[in-house]
């Protein structure tokens, strides 16, 4: 029992002397971090709690205020308790860094395939707009040609002999 109330004491008491020492946690570093040292922002996520001194209580001897005693193993579950959550939230906090990252990378990737796509898509229609230029030259061509001129001329010529032949008779 003296055991229980020396663990109980030390956690109530040497709590925040020991996480101070721990100095804060960076989830962002490459190498795992101390689980026995609370993690950044959890002062968030658990409440920070007010303890009473603590006072020793001897067998069959009353407490001054109402509390909890626990066993020694019950202790130290919750401690590991507190280091499997601390852990779990580390893990946790890389895998969302890693999805958001493999997110943007994806992203990324979608966004110059479309730009490579509206890029072709405009070559495309450059080269269709410069074809329907030639094609429309081409068509158009048949009456600037030398031979259509000399062909026009001679038909007016030879048109306007006979008609003159004709006026003088």
């Amino acid at each position: 029992m003296r055991t229980i109330v020396s663990v109980l004491v030390l956690l109530v008491c040497c709590g925040d002397v020991y996480a101070a020492d721990c100095g804060p946690q960076d989830y962002e570093a490459d190498k795992d971090p101390d689980y026995d040292c609370p993690g950044p922002d959890e002062n968030y996520v658990v409440p920070k709690l007010e303890y009473r001194p603590a006072v020793t209580i001897e067998k069959g001897a009353t407490a001054s205020f109402s509390g909890l005693v626990l066993e020694q193993n019950q202790v130290l579950q919750l401690g590991l308790r507190i280091k499997g959550l601390r852990r779990l939230r580390y893990l946790d906090t890389q895998k969302a860094a890693k999805t958001h990252l493999a997110e943007m990378d994806l992203q990324k990737k979608l966004s110059a395939a479309d730009t490579k796509l509206v890029e072709a898509q405009r070559d495309n229609y450059k080269e269709q707009a410069v074809q329907l230029q030639k094609d429309l030259v081409s068509e158009r061509a048949w009456y600037r040609s030398w031979t259509f001129g000399f062909v026009l001329g001679a038909l007016i010529t030879t048109t306007a002999a006979v008609s003159l032949a004709v006026s003088v008779k």
